[in-house]
């Protein structure tokens, strides 16, 4: 699938995988995985790919791919908060084809986290995921994946939209992004990192605030933020 060098860049479209492409997305898988894994041992055979993608992740997830010129060349799979497969054809890596992925599954995420797994060994997808915001959560030894490898755990969390004015107390303010007449709101940060308000109307509100340090004192101004699709 190489291109010549001297071709322009092909445009990417992304579109949901239908039970048809669910070979190639197999082959893919393998090609990618192997490529940048050579070491990994072989555990299954192509057909048993193909079973996988067919009963296992096509039913069970939300799948997928990324074509340029009419080709399959990357894959996602999604369940609810975890990226269970990101993967993009060895000759087209390193053209944003895995970043307009990636963003995708944060698009499509509705839970304020989303996680996944990598191997330690894989030290270019590791630079991938933390330059897309993921820190690691977590490093294992291995015992509990099928590969028996040393693997890690990364986890992303949704930014709230808002901005720190400053540490000043545990209350914490905002107002509502309206056009007139703001009002300012009082609320205080849990330990779960929530913050409860108390608007002046009486409504109740609620914001999550993400992976604040515990005992952090903090003052913040925060807006409505807009319906997450």
């Amino acid at each position: 699938m190489p291109e010549p060098a001297n071709k322009p860049p092909s445009s990417t479209t992304l579109r949901p995988a239908t039970e048809d492409d669910l070979p190639i997305l197999a082959s893919l898988h393998r090609l990618a995985f192997f490529t940048a894994l050579p070491q990994m041992p072989v555990l299954h055979t192509p057909e048993e790919d193909l079973e996988h993608y067919r009963h296992r992740l096509f039913p069970h997830s939300v799948i997928w791919l990324a074509e340029q010129d009419h080709q399959v060349v990357g894959l996602l799979v999604l369940r609810a908060g975890w990226v269970e497969q990101l993967h993009v054809h060895p000759d087209r890596q390193r053209r944003g084809i895995g970043s307009r992925l990636l963003n995708l599954a944060k698009e499509q995420c509705e839970a304020p986290e989303l996680r996944l797994w990598t191997f330690q060994t894989n030290a270019q997808a590791q630079r991938f995921y933390e330059k897309h915001g993921f820190q690691i959560e977590r490093k294992t030894d291995g015992s509990d994946n099928e590969e028996k490898q040393p693997d890690v755990l990364y986890v992303w969390t949704r930014p709230v939209q808002g901005r720190v004015l400053g540490n000043t107390s545990r209350r914490l303010s905002f107002a509502d992004n309206c056009p007139s007449g703001c009002r300012r709101h009082s609320g205080a940060l849990d330990a779960k990192g929530v913050i409860h308000t108390s608007p002046g109307s009486g409504e109740a509100r609620a914001a999550t605030l993400g992976t604040w340090s515990g005992g952090r004192e903090l003052r913040s101004e925060f807006y409505k933020p807009r319906p997450h699709p």
